[in-house]
């Protein structure tokens, strides 16, 4: 290691492309080709040789980061902040944390909804076009109860498509049973009554939601219903939904429709994996 003064005019340690190369786990051939595209410029000291300093390998450890998230370089050069990095280090790792949990979150979404593929394949139920087309929009969508889609027989599936097909419209409902199932859990877990104002108010909500979706279809409600009453079979990923629509949402949801006097259809028992 050679110390030297720095291209920003403090003292610091300098590193040979052999010895950064070695550190950072990269090749010579692509510190080379970084500084021939002007991605990474080294620091040329007297000899002629390239040598690189803090702030390069800072701007090194970004553009391995945003590499490792598969962003092409033409891209990563417009994410990489200045040369001086004293005020914005701190900063600038905050900024790929929250770049990463983002990508955790959107992965952890990704496995939820491949759940609900995986599950339709050893159903042994037939992929038709207009199945492969609902799963990959629930997929896209985010929709908290996407395993529902088991229940649905294509007919109705293709029904929903015609009055949800655009995304706004499957956004605002998602984004609507997102909501409600949010405020339900946060009145489970204060222990409040299904019975009691709160609750029915939720439930209220919670129906017209249902009746949104299903548009009248008796065969759409008796398929919901079917979900619902086969809340112990829900996916793994479902376990905290589950516990709330089964202990408080279902209750509640009882006695509203007892009130109003709604009778529900009936519902044949069905298997599920």
């Amino acid at each position: 290691m050679t110390s030297s003064r720095t291209a920003n005019g403090t003292q610091g340690s300098l590193l040979m492309i052999g010895e950064l190369a070695e550190r950072a786990g990269v090749t010579v051939r692509t510190l080379q080709y970084y500084d021939r595209i002007g991605l990474l410029t080294a620091t040329s000291s007297a000899g002629g040789r390239r040598m690189y300093g803090r702030d390069d390998l800072l701007r090194l450890q970004q553009i391995l980061f945003f590499k490792s998230l598969g962003f092409p370089l033409d891209e990563i050069r417009n994410h990489l902040i200045g040369r001086s990095y004293d005020n914005n280090l701190v900063d600038e790792f905050v900024r790929q944390r929250d770049i990463l949990a983002e990508q955790v979150e959107r992965l952890s979404n990704v496995v939820k909804q491949l759940d609900t593929v995986v599950v339709e394949l050893r159903s042994g139920r037939e992929m038709t076009f207009q199945r492969i087309l609902a799963i990959l929009h629930l997929m896209k969508e985010g929709n908290p109860y996407d395993f529902a889609i088991r229940y649905i027989g294509d007919g109705q599936l293709a029904e929903i498509a015609g009055r949800f097909g655009s995304n706004e419209a499957a956004q605002h409902i998602t984004e609507r049973i997102s909501d409600l199932t949010s405020e339900a859990q946060s009145l489970y877990l204060a222990a409040a009554n299904p019975g009691g104002p709160d609750a029915q108010d939720l439930a209220r909500r919670w129906w017209d939601i249902v009746r949104d979706f299903t548009g009248g279809d008796e065969g759409l409600l008796a398929a919901l219903m079917s979900a619902g009453m086969d809340v112990d079979n829900w996916p793994d990923h479902t376990a905290n939904t589950r516990e709330v629509v089964k202990n408080f949402v279902g209750p509640a949801l009882e006695v509203y429709l007892r009130q109003i006097g709604f009778k529900l259809p009936e519902v044949e028992e069905q298997e599920h994996d």
